[in-house]
């Protein structure tokens, strides 16, 4: 789970990707996503669903990109976004 609220300069990541690991040392991307689909209930929170085939892994490292800059035309233009995650689930 993800949140959104532009006007506190909180904004859902760009990307989010999976990877795996066998030692922790190399990692395989496992999946990849830039589709934020926003909760029909709770305003502002959203989720990134990714799925891969079954692959054998000890180790799972998820890597969220962040806006870096607000962009132009929005609260907080130039200054720094904000990014809130929680929940994270691997079935």
């Amino acid at each position: 789970n993800s949140f959104k609220r532009t006007s506190s300069w909180i904004w859902q990541p760009l990307t989010a990707e999976v990877f795996g690991s066998l030692d922790g040392t190399t990692w395989k991307s496992l999946s990849m996503t830039d589709d934020f689909v926003e909760s029909k209930t709770v305003t502002g929170k959203g989720i990134m669903k990714m799925s891969f085939d079954s692959t054998a892994v000890r180790f799972v490292k998820i890597v969220a990109a962040n806006w870096g800059e607000i962009p132009t035309g929005n609260p907080g233009a130039g200054k720094k976004a904000w990014l809130f995650i929680d929940e994270i689930e691997v079935n």
